[in-house]
């Protein structure tokens, strides 16, 4: 198991048959580190998906809340 901060975080189960993309992580941080274009690249890829789960995330607490307070 590689060392802080690259552990396992999540996990995750499909209720169906879905396509993935395996990537080995170890691989992708060294080619992001040597080769900048590729590093933007990714970058410009997940940025948009991690700002959507946030909202999402920020969304679902202030759900929460609100049920909580009631």
């Amino acid at each position: 198991m590689p060392p802080s901060p690259y552990r396992w975080h999540f996990d995750a189960r499909a209720p169906e048959d879905v396509s993935a993309l395996v990537v080995e992580s170890k691989r992708l941080r060294q080619q992001c580190n040597d080769q900048a274009a590729v590093g933007y690249r990714v970058l410009k890829q997940l940025t948009p998906l991690l700002e959507m789960r946030l909202q999402k995330t920020r969304l679902r607490i202030l759900e929460l809340n609100s049920h909580w307070s009631r």
